[in-house]
């Protein structure tokens, strides 16, 4: 998901975060779901004699609740893009910028590189001077191609 903004000052900034589809709130929520419909089957097969199956669904819970945290943790990842004057800024990060990188505007050069093989993803680009950094890996192919575009526009453009 990109959203672009104008700040007062003409600056432009383009946020970019993965599609979220569920909150953490939502996320607990179906876990909880999941761990009672297991627990309870577990324990029914447990009550005639299957009791080896109650440990197995734990850990079965387990892994599910460290994949559940994993994707939630990683939907909270943010690449903020900032279009100044005379530089182009790029922060990465989850609650804030945890990473940054500075670019001179009019050297910055925005590509989107073509992969070795056909069926993978192509990566977006922004380098000058020897330096480049990633942007939207999360992204699909056509919200990558049009980030793209809107970003060599807005470096272009004249203030």
């Amino acid at each position: 998901m990109v959203a672009v903004t104008l700040d007062n000052n003409q600056d432009r900034r383009f946020v970019i975060r993965p599609n979220r589809s569920i909150s953490w709130e939502g996320t607990k929520r179906v876990f909880l779901v999941m761990m009672l419909l297991s627990m309870i089957i577990a324990f029914s097969f447990g009550a005639v004699g299957f009791w080896p199956v109650i440990p197995f669904a734990g850990l079965e819970l387990l892994a599910l609740g460290l994949a559940f945290y994993l994707c939630a943790r990683r939907c909270h990842w943010s690449e903020v893009v900032s279009i100044r004057p005379h530089c182009v800024e790029v922060e990465k990060g989850r609650h804030g910028p945890e990473e940054r990188w500075l670019f001179p505007r009019a050297w910055a050069k925005v590509e989107l590189l073509v992969p070795f093989y056909q069926q993978h993803p192509s990566k977006l680009v922004i380098r000058s001077h020897g330096r480049q950094v990633e942007l939207g890996a999360f992204l699909n192919e056509r919200e990558r191609r049009a980030l793209a575009s809107d970003l060599r526009r807005a470096i272009g453009a004249t203030l």
